[in-house]
């Protein structure tokens, strides 16, 4: 399992903006996992939960802003098909929100999905562009 403990040289996509917003991405993500109840079902998330997820949703509506911006110069069939991307995590997201807020889920459930998300985004699609971006300048 790929561990979000702290950021590593190994995540960079090569981009000075993008790599500074994964890293505020990453410790976000890392507060928000520790906020949530093992056990959501009988204990309800940390107050300061609320704070982090607000935190989090406002930093990944601004990454993936920039994302797209950048990707708008790098071609459209590039920038629609990220931006769907975007579009289907924000559903996916609002879900696990939505699921911890009914108590529905804990923290490992939710620690799995921000690592896939982390894994499958971050990792593959975003480092798929960023010979792209570099091009564009």
């Amino acid at each position: 399992m790929l561990d979000l403990h702290g950021w590593k040289a190994s995540y960079s996509v090569g981009n000075w903006l993008l790599d500074n917003q994964h890293r505020v991405l990453l410790d976000l993500c890392e507060e928000a996992i520790a906020l949530v109840p093992e056990d959501n079902c009988q204990h309800s998330p940390d107050p300061g939960f609320r704070y982090v997820r607000d935190d989090l949703l406002f930093y990944i509506d601004e990454h993936f802003r920039t994302e797209e911006r950048l990707l708008k110069r790098c071609g459209k069939s590039l920038y629609e098909r990220h931006h769907e991307e975007h579009a289907v995590f924000w559903q996916m997201l609002g879900d696990k929100l939505q699921q911890i807020a009914n108590g529905e889920i804990g923290r490992e459930e939710f620690r799995q999905f921000l690592t896939d998300w982390w894994s499958q985004h971050i990792l593959q699609s975003d480092r798929s562009f960023s010979e792209f971006i570099q091009r564009a300048g």
